[in-house]
């Protein structure tokens, strides 16, 4: 199951003379992370890092290609306002992944038929 996100950007970007604003962005994986580390070459979580990390967790931006939704793109057309829009929705696709946790039981969460033999007896000889 993957955990996404959909919405619409307040201004958008423009790509090939259009204003694109609908988009789906999926969880974001410590393998993203990890990648998005090798792509920029530096462990600094900073805005570039952030920007790098958004594109590939893009799924799609209006009708842009998804081989052309690169950091590039993000950086040279996205706004502040947007790039804030991006990340609440990154934050709602792990909350939706979350949701689903307190719906459901872990499987550490099984009881244990048998007494714990750490904590000591009293016995009593009355």
């Amino acid at each position: 199951m993957q955990f996404t996100q959909s919405g619409t950007l307040e201004y958008g970007v423009q790509f090939n003379e259009q204003i694109h604003r609908d988009f789906e962005i999926r969880l974001q994986t410590v393998g993203d992370e990890i990648d998005t580390v090798a792509e920029v070459g530096s462990d600094i979580i900073d805005a570039n890092f952030t920007v790098h990390l958004l594109a590939r967790t893009l799924i799609s931006l209006g009708s842009i290609p998804e081989d052309e939704l690169t950091p590039e793109l993000l950086k040279d057309n996205l706004i502040y306002e947007d790039y804030m829009a991006l990340l609440r929705a990154s934050r709602g696709a792990k909350k939706k992944l979350m949701d689903m946790k307190s719906g459901s039981e872990t499987s550490g969460s099984t009881a244990s038929s048998s007494e714990n033999s750490d904590s000591p007896r009293t016995t009593s000889d009355s």
